[in-house]
């Protein structure tokens, strides 16, 4: 089998876009990304969370919050993959 230079180009080139074509904006156009309307009212998910005293004085914690169900409504197609709400919250305290 012989491989040309040809076909390895082609082989390795990125494929087209599939976001479609670029729309530029200038001057005081501009684009608005407002999905608040396709959101859902209720969430729900997981917790886990923990405190660990390091010293004497000192405090370390982490909280995870994990969402189960997609961000958008059934019917929002825009993104059209799920988007679950996910939170990591680190932190650390003193106490006097």
């Amino acid at each position: 089998m012989v491989i040309s230079l040809d076909m390895f180009t082609r082989a390795i080139s990125a494929p087209p876009d599939a976001t479609g074509s670029r729309v530029n904006f200038e001057g005081d156009n501009i684009a608005t990304y407002d999905f608040s309307s396709s959101l859902r009212k209720f969430q729900w998910g997981l917790q886990l969370g923990g405190e660990w005293k390091a010293y004497k004085h000192l405090n370390v914690y982490a909280d995870l919050t994990w969402g189960l169900n997609d961000i958008f409504k059934k019917d929002f197609t825009t993104i059209s993959f799920a988007m679950y709400p996910i939170y990591l919250n680190i932190g650390f305290g003193y106490a006097f």
